[in-house]
């Protein structure tokens, strides 16, 4: 008689994650299609990947990869998109989360388990991709993404500082960005606007800095 064994999740709970497996009591080892199970397991939109295998001599092995939302795009409601641009609702409706939140040039309709397909806020959400892979703190600290004429920017709460990203600053760009705004020797003052454009260069005050990597690189 098989019985399930899950692990991985943090945020899907257990007994969901047993739901959507449908392994019947009673059924033996054998009859269970770890195929169908991993196919209905994944069709839940917070589980990117789930791998399950049997274990002899009774026990079905589900471990889940859950995707992790990144950012919060604004339509007719906050709602939730992950790192690989999946639209995910909260779980519970006291759950709570902070994250930068993208708006899009124009309003937009979004479906829950669907990939987000709108071009402009594809492009907001590459540019909260390579924060998060550059600094999770930055990421953090990221308020909203949005455009002026057609351009990308950015702004930040820690510091207050407003970043001009144009079509996409590269992770060059950030990791520069991100340098100097932590640089103890240059006054946070000055950082009103900072301008990401020129690959490795960071313009504020018609002053420009190279970042660190483009210098010794």
């Amino acid at each position: 008689m098989a019985h399930v064994q899950i692990s991985g999740n943090s945020t899907v709970a257990d007994e969901q994650i047993a739901k959507l497996a449908q392994v019947s009591v009673g059924t033996t080892l054998f009859r269970v299609s770890t195929s169908a199970v991993k196919f209905r397991i994944e069709s839940h939109p917070w589980i990117r990947y789930a791998y399950v295998q049997r274990r002899i001599p009774d026990t079905i092995e589900i471990r889940v990869h859950e995707r992790i939302p990144v950012a919060a795009v604004r339509c007719d409601e906050l709602i939730l998109v992950t790192s690989d641009s999946i639209v995910v609702a909260p779980l519970a409706a006291n759950w709570v989360w902070d994250l930068p939140i993208l708006t899009p040039p124009r309003p937009i309709k979004l479906r829950e388990g669907k990939a987000l397909t709108d071009a402009p806020t594809l492009a907001l959400l590459r540019e909260v991709n390579k924060v998060r892979a550059v600094s999770m703190k930055a990421w953090r600290d990221l308020s909203e993404l949005y455009y002026v004429s057609g351009q990308i920017r950015a702004t930040m709460s820690h510091p207050q500082v407003e970043l001009i990203i144009g079509t996409g600053a590269s992770e060059l760009s950030w990791i520069g960005a991100l340098d100097l705004l932590h640089d103890q020797n240059v006054p946070v003052a000055s950082f009103q606007t900072l301008d990401l454009r020129i690959p490795g260069k960071v313009i504020s005050a018609q002053k420009s800095y190279e970042s660190k990597e483009q210098v010794n690189g």
